[in-house]
């Protein structure tokens, strides 16, 4: 625990409420990027079939690649997410 010199104001030493707060924030950003990261893992499945069967039912290849796309494209904001929630 550090001292405190007389220029110090007292506020200025954290107390262990406003650690614990600190904390709370912190929990809370994990939490709402978790859920952001897993609603994205839902939208590319249901954007990569949907553009897949409808690339089946017409027989076009560019669907498929366009699926593809949002599958990469997807995957990369979900790696965003992961990333930002290790820092």
């Amino acid at each position: 625990m550090r001292r405190r010199t007389q220029l110090e104001p007292q506020s200025a030493i954290p107390s262990a409420e406003d650690r614990r707060k600190h904390l709370d924030f912190i929990q809370a950003v994990i939490t709402r990027m978790a859920s952001a990261a897993a609603d994205a893992k839902g939208w590319a499945l249901t954007v990569a079939v949907a553009a897949f069967g409808f690339a089946a039912t017409k027989q076009s290849y560019l669907i498929a690649l366009l699926g593809l796309g949002a599958v990469v494209v997807f995957g990369a904001l979900d790696s965003r997410y992961l990333r930002e929630e290790r820092k």
